[in-house]
């Protein structure tokens, strides 16, 4: 993102830079509106390839976490997953639905507080079991009990 903003700013500053003030007003180049529309469409691009998947995710997941049934499930394994210059935790789940099928998961814990052999609540579609979402997996919080 901070690359887009400077992409942005660098095209602004050097597209509406002049070698020298016009002499007339005949002499004055006219800006192309082109060069104001393309960066901020530029940057809108990449803000929705970066925020549409999460949000239809999410979408996903509060219908679960609405409609859906709740089980325990244990975390097999946790672990820091490196891409680039950052990382994120990574975790490995299993979970018993009602109808007494196991279902295994992964899923990135967004909390970065969940460890091996932790019960953690996930959320599951009844019909298909396999269709489940970890709550630490989520942008979403559950309400309080008070409301």
């Amino acid at each position: 993102m901070v690359f887009a903003l400077a992409i942005l700013f660098g095209i602004l500053f050097f597209g509406v830079g002049r070698s020298g003030a016009p002499t007339s007003p005949k002499d004055a180049t006219p800006v192309p509106p082109l060069i104001f529309l393309a960066p901020i469409a530029f940057v809108g691009l990449v803000a929705g390839i970066m925020i549409i998947p999460a949000l239809m995710k999410e979408k996903r997941n509060r219908l679960l976490f609405q409609d859906g049934e709740v089980a325990a499930a244990r975390v097999l394994a946790q672990r820091t997953v490196a891409q680039g210059k950052s990382s994120y935790s990574q975790i490995d789940y299993e979970f018993r639905a009602s109808d007494g099928q196991t279902v295994r998961n992964s899923e990135r814990d967004l909390s970065r507080k969940v460890f091996e052999d932790m019960l953690i609540p996930v959320f599951y579609d009844p019909v298909n079991p396999s269709r489940c979402a970890a709550l630490c997996a989520s942008y979403s919080k559950l309400p309080d009990a008070e409301g």
